[in-house]
């Protein structure tokens, strides 16, 4: 049997009636690659919706490389091609499988290798949503003919389903990147994924409600098969986004600052030597001029504490400080004595007494004040 090509009598199956049989379930990304084999059957060109891409496209995401291929499995050490999927090494697989040239942009790749044919689903992945690829460039890399498939009038991701039903029925032995599941089944969502969903959001999504830009966001991307967060809460997205859009009027946590006390005048340093033991339960006021060099020292003296105090409680944190020129914008987070904070650039004039004794007190009594830097 061969997946694409013509037929001698109708199609098992329709795409239409494969939509319908798949409306009541969700794409889910799989945490790695799902390998299935079974037995191949013929399908029509028609059938898929596969047809020749056009070389003068210029907004592809996905495509398909069909290659016709000699014997059974064209000769593939499968243990070998499943670990360079397994790890997104496509560039390793061996030949055809292997893209022909360079890919631009990040992609990932299914696979379906039937006797006589191998099919690439090949697609750019969630994390550059915005990118697109050209007919010029998809034939630079593609190893057999390009086609993509005509998603029709349906939704995008009804026919995205649809799609990846019709590839589990080519048969064959199949590497595949999404799954097919009732909505009401719960799957767990592996570390990886979730890290990659989360850098996601940290990269795309905006920090302004102006003109409904925070729903319009959250929505599309829940919506979309292809986002990192595809299938995720939207309560979690919601609340991620909040986050991020809060850390604008919060102080700024710096976890590297190339001067350390090693860089200061030896007369500073030795200055500093009395100084700094009394830095563990007081606060340190430099006043002067602009432009004499208090800034940096500050900043080095706080991440020399920072360390201190990490390698002395053995705790697992970052070395960092936070900086804010308005004592009001370190009041989002819970100061530590890992991450020392620092007053900076502000007018201390434009500071309340209480608030100003307060941060700079480090007693216990002023502790329990409801000003807790």
């Amino acid at each position: 049997p061969i997946c694409i090509g013509k037929m001698a009598g109708p199609d098992p199956v329709s795409f239409e009636a494969v939509l319908a049989g798949v409306g009541k379930q969700r794409l889910q990304p799989a945490h790695e690659p799902v390998v299935r084999h079974d037995v191949p059957i013929s399908l029509s060109p028609e059938a898929m919706r596969v047809k020749p891409m056009n070389s003068k496209a210029v907004s592809l995401t996905n495509v398909l490389d069909i290659i016709r291929t000699d014997g059974p499995n064209a000769g593939l050490q499968m243990d070998e091609v499943k670990q360079c999927i397994v790890e997104k090494r496509y560039g390793d697989l061996p030949k055809p499988l292997c893209p022909a040239g360079p890919v631009p942009h990040a992609f990932d790749m299914q696979l379906v290798i039937l006797p006589g044919m191998i099919l690439k689903h090949v697609y750019i992945s969630g994390a550059e949503k915005k990118a697109k690829w050209t007919g010029v460039q998809v034939k630079k890399f593609v190893q057999g003919e390009a086609h993509v498939v005509d998603w029709g009038t349906e939704s995008k991701y009804d026919g995205r389903k649809a799609f990846q039903r019709m590839l589990e029925m080519l048969g064959g032995t199949q590497f595949l990147w999404f799954t097919l599941a009732m909505a009401d089944e719960k799957q767990l969502l592996s570390r990886e994924t979730i890290e990659a969903g989360f850098a996601f959001i940290d990269a795309n999504a905006p920090r302004s409600d102006a003109q409904n830009a925070i729903l319009k966001w959250i929505t599309v991307q829940l919506n979309d098969a292809e986002s990192p967060i595809f299938g995720w809460r939207e309560a979690l997205v919601a609340k991620a986004v909040q986050n991020l859009k809060q850390e604008a009027i919060l102080a700024k946590t710096r976890t590297y600052y190339p001067i350390t006390l090693d860089d200061l005048a030896s007369w500073f340093v030795d200055i500093l030597e009395d100084v700094l033991p009394g830095m563990l339960d007081k606060a340190l006021i430099f006043l002067g001029e602009p432009g004499i060099g208090k800034t940096p020292v500050c900043y080095a003296i706080s991440m020399a504490l920072s360390r201190y105090h990490i390698n002395a409680g053995q705790v697992d944190v970052q070395p960092s400080f936070r900086v804010a020129p308005d004592l009001d914008f370190f009041r989002g987070e819970r100061g530590s004595k890992y991450r020392p904070s620092n007053f900076d650039d502000g007018d201390i004039n434009e500071q309340p007494i209480k608030k100003m004794k307060t941060f700079t007190s480090m007693t216990e009594e002023e502790a329990m004040t409801r000003e807790r830097w």
